[in-house]
């Protein structure tokens, strides 16, 4: 138990204990890839959100002109910045999943 992990007030065998249970919780490489694959999917509904939105702002702003194409822009970036996100999270879960992380 590093020195440093006990907070002050907390006797030294109280601290010891509660190192112990969190040390013994560690998770596995098989929950971590877990938790990137959600990641990914995660990000991909978030995308598919934006687009949704997107969506609806344009919709919402077809009498005005001047609005359309920065709404329209929103629509697009949100899908992106998703596959982008989801592209990452891939690549980690796979590193994880080999070992490698």
């Amino acid at each position: 138990m590093p020195p440093f992990s006990r907070p002050a007030g907390t006797s030294p065998p109280a601290s010891r204990r509660a190192w112990g249970w969190a040390e013994a919780r560690k998770t596995g490489l098989g929950t971590s890839a877990a938790i990137w694959a959600f990641s990914e999917k995660a990000s991909y509904t978030a995308g598919f959100a934006g687009i949704v939105a997107g969506a609806i702002l344009v919709l919402s702003s077809l009498s005005d002109l001047s609005t359309l194409g920065p709404r329209f822009a929103i629509g697009l970036t949100c899908p992106l910045y998703a596959a982008l996100l989801g592209l990452v999270y891939r690549i980690l879960g796979a590193r994880v999943g080999r070992g490698r992380g």
